[in-house]
């Protein structure tokens, strides 16, 4: 069987392929969206693999729910991997192919929008454990949480039944209630937190407890700003640039947040 390099060599000159000039503006946010996304599934592998070290014997129902996460984007990873090989390998030179989306609207908004519901579900359940008065609140996160899950999942479904990238405008009331809804939901669960936990640490006089209290209301803070910050973005490229694609990158990542 001859190898990839002889059938190139023996093969006849193609012709050049119309490359736009602006070819980068459609290219890179898919690339360093991927790229991106990969990064982040490394510092997830590290945060999994310090969970299972330092607390082997946490409750059952906690770790299936981190090892059921950690699945999920491992899948989403592999998925993301797929979409670049077929733009970019398979389709190298293919600049229509640029505006399929594949299976990036499963694995980005579809699947992003599902962990997203997952991870705020159980910051909704810690306020409970904290305060079970806010049940109020709690229903009003859920709420929230539910419909950014809604809009994710369908408005996924539908640009992947009309399988260009540019027909995702057509859908702004989907991807409306994903990134909104994402935000929102975060900065509650951000605010929410940081209020009971700084309560909690007033109550609380020994210096010990009141140092891993304030660890966890930096992590909390950090976790749930960083990830309404990206949905935010995302929807402002998305509004602001309706005939790019820049939304991708952001979007790309949201589910690692």
């Amino acid at each position: 069987m001859p190898s990839l390099t002889s059938s190139l060599l023996q093969s006849e000159p193609a012709a050049p392929a119309l490359i736009p000039p602006n070819i980068a503006e459609g290219t890179v946010p898919i690339l360093l969206g991927t790229l991106l996304n990969w990064f982040m599934y490394g510092i997830l592998l590290v945060q999994v693999y310090l969970y299972n070290y330092y607390f082997p014997y946490d409750k059952r129902s906690i770790k299936t729910l981190v090892y059921a996460v950690f699945i999920i984007e491992t899948v989403q990873t592999a998925l993301g991997a797929a979409d670049v090989f077929f733009w970019f390998a398979h389709g190298f030179g293919n600049v229509p192919r640029l505006n399929n989306p594949y299976i990036s609207d499963i694995d980005t908004p579809f699947i992003a929008a599902l962990i997203s519901f997952v991870v705020q579900s159980f910051f909704s359940y810690r306020i409970w454990i904290l305060e079970n008065s806010l049940w109020w609140l709690i229903i009003a996160i859920e709420g929230i949480s539910l419909t950014q899950a809604i809009g994710g999942m369908v408005g996924g479904v539908k640009l992947h039944l009309a399988g260009k990238f540019s027909e995702a405008h057509r859908f702004n009331v989907y991807v409306n209630m994903w990134l909104i809804g994402d935000a929102v939901a975060d900065v509650l669960i951000a605010v929410s937190l940081t209020y009971l936990l700084l309560r909690s640490r007033k109550r609380e006089y020994q210096f010990s407890s009141d140092n891993i209290v304030a660890k966890l209301i930096r992590l909390t803070i950090e976790t749930n700003i960083v990830s309404a910050t990206v949905a935010v973005v995302a929807l402002i490229m998305f509004m602001g640039w309706p005939n790019n694609n820049y939304f991708i990158c952001p979007t790309a990542v949201l589910g690692k947040m």
